[in-house]
């Protein structure tokens, strides 16, 4: 006889995971509040993005369903109990098929599900587990043609989408980005127009600099328009936004080195062959604050 009062594995995961939201809160200020209470954790412990949201509730609910499949177990405290155990066999199960950063992610997705159970030891699941480094030439995302690129191109021929093309490349913004910023949030500061992201990756605000030269394709999308009103309400989700972003890393890297050759695509890249202050920059326009993020993913 099935017990009906029993909450499902699924369905508990999804309470937990709903329980780790903290949309709008930003990430960087957590951390900071966590490092006045001594010592910078890896993690805060919650989830920022929606974004990270999806991805981790993929991960975590492809995870519970193995447990149960596998091991029998149909209880979200049962998984608890075993934490360790499980997510080791999990990832070790998944290395023949999955590359070594969808493990990553799966690692990380698992030790945040687990922490309100383990405490920091949740940071420890996996440990033992040894996945490759991810290597650059494995980086595929946006350096190839798909079919949804010939979509999008073939609409953008027919002139649809060209005032969101012209802000894309002329900002760098992310997806959901483009989606939420105002008429308002476009403004000229010290001579140099910026966008202002009011919630960015992990919550963080930025100013994003526009190309030179290309000021006039945002001026006119907002020309006459309400300075609250969303400049898009809607991205189709076969645009690569990424290619973008990667087209203005580039471009705004030759801009601010007058014109320096870009690092090169191959081969071990040494410190004299790029422009560190000019790399960091534009790691930061893209909201990442990360130079490796910047010379791995957009200007190699």
């Amino acid at each position: 006889m099935t017990n009906m009062g029993r909450e499902s594995v699924v369905r508990a995961a999804l309470r937990r995971l709903d329980h780790l939201k903290a949309f709008g809160v930003s990430r960087h200020a957590c951390k900071q509040e966590q490092a006045a209470g001594g010592g910078l954790p890896p993690s805060t412990g919650r989830i920022h993005s929606w974004a990270t949201a999806d991805t981790y509730k993929q991960q975590v609910l492809a995870f519970v369903k193995w447990a149960r499949a596998k091991r029998g177990l149909r209880a979200l405290r049962e998984i608890d109990a075993r934490a360790p155990e499980l997510v080791a066999s999990y990832l070790r199960a998944k290395q023949a098929e999955w590359r070594p950063s969808t493990l990553k992610t799966a690692r990380s997705a698992l030790r945040l599900f687990f922490e309100p159970v383990l405490g920091s030891q949740a940071r420890k699941l996996g440990a033992d587990v040894e996945i490759a480094p991810r290597r650059r030439e494995e980086i595929v995302r946006s350096r190839f043609q798909t079919a949804n690129d010939r979509r999008f191109a073939k609409e953008l021929r027919a002139g649809k989408w060209r005032d969101l093309a012209a802000v894309a490349q002329a900002t760098g913004l992310r997806r959901r980005e483009l989606e939420s910023v105002r008429v308002g949030d476009v403004r000229w500061e010290a001579g140099r127009l910026i966008v202002h992201v009011r919630h960015g990756k992990g919550g963080r605000e930025r100013d994003v600099p526009v190309l030179r030269g290309k000021e006039d394709a945002v001026l006119r999308v907002i020309a006459g328009r309400d300075p609250a009103e969303r400049i898009f309400s809607y991205v189709p989700s076969y645009m690569d936004v990424h290619a973008y972003r990667r087209q203005y890393a580039r471009m705004l890297y030759r801009e601010l080195t007058g014109g320096r050759v870009l690092p090169a695509k191959h081969g071990r890249l040494e410190p004299g062959s790029y422009d560190r202050a000019a790399a960091l920059a534009v790691s930061r326009a893209l909201g990442h604050n990360r130079l490796d993020v910047a010379l791995r993913h957009y200007l190699r």
